[in-house]
């Protein structure tokens, strides 16, 4: 895993969001959305290879049932610019096993579940399957061969979808926003902490399971390095990317990556041209 991404998202009914849609799609399971009465069921997805849900303790038994805590946290925010939950979308290392993963995942939700008192839930997404000729349409898709399927190749991309409540939950239901992540002067350090948190426990499980692991919260430009971050290819470039269609986004994004390879390679030789012994001592006749 090369690059640390850790997205947090708003669910508002303001952007006409469902958070009992989302919850059902992220999770693989069939729930229905008291309000409008409607069914979502996304129990035929394969992709979802873990779920996990957490609540503060003393919490009610319902807390720990996805149907019952968002239709709560729905009726509990009705204005149509009510902000019903948070989403952290954090890609999961390749280097993982699935134990491994899942553990990590489960501390991030425990530590959601500690700072803020609120409801989280988790739900772990394995990577796209291709086929040789949908790589031959993606011919900038990264994508290994899968040992147990001959024949097919995947993208590792695992990753994670964390949903949390806006609100706190009591003993006796959902209570007060957490107002921490909604103020605009403490939020965005809020989101920091949370982004620095992802990256430390992913960190601390490398080092546990002796993987060669270390992820930055910081992006590259703030840390100084000459790296350039690619542009999100969005519906449209994701559309035309599956049909093998050009794609201003995806083209740009191709010279970038090829530009960080050449710039990282600069850098790697840069520093050992320093690291040579007349950067360490002066020679006859020159003065350092």
């Amino acid at each position: 895993m090369k690059n640390f991404k850790c997205q947090v998202n708003i669910i508002s009914r303001s952007d006409g969001a469902s958070i009992i849609q989302r919850s059902a799609y992220r999770s693989g399971q069939r729930i229905t959305d008291q309000e409008t009465g409607k069914t979502h069921d996304y129990s035929h997805r394969k992709d979802v290879c873990f779920s996990y849900i957490t609540a503060p303790e003393g919490s009610p038994e319902w807390s720990l049932y996805p149907e019952k805590v968002w239709n709560a946290a729905a009726a509990a925010d009705t204005r149509k610019n009510s902000r019903l939950a948070r989403e952290l979308m954090i890609s999961l290392p390749a280097e993982f096993n699935y134990e491994e993963r899942a553990l990590l995942v489960a501390d991030i939700a425990h530590f959601l579940v500690g700072r803020y008192q609120v409801v989280v839930q988790a739900d772990i997404h394995e990577p796209k399957i291709f086929s040789v000729e949908d790589l031959l349409k993606l011919n900038d898709q990264h994508a290994v061969p899968m040992q147990s399927a001959p024949g097919f190749f995947h993208n590792e991309n695992w990753h994670t979808h964390i949903l949390f409540s806006t609100r706190e939950m009591t003993p006796f239901g959902f209570g007060k926003k957490t107002r921490a992540l909604d103020d605009g002067k403490t939020g965005r350090l809020e989101i920091e902490k949370i982004r620095s948190a992802v990256a430390e426990m992913m960190n601390v499980k490398a080092r546990e399971a002796g993987i060669d692991l270390f992820m930055h919260a910081k992006s590259a430009r703030r840390r100084g390095s000459p790296e350039i971050p690619t542009m999100p290819l969005g519906q449209k470039g994701h559309w035309a990317a599956k049909r093998g269609l050009p794609n201003a986004t995806a083209e740009l994004n191709h010279r970038i990556k090829a530009y960080n390879e050449r710039a990282t390679l600069v850098e790697a030789d840069f520093d050992e041209f320093l690291r040579q012994p007349r950067f360490h001592k002066s020679s006859p006749g020159i003065s350092l």
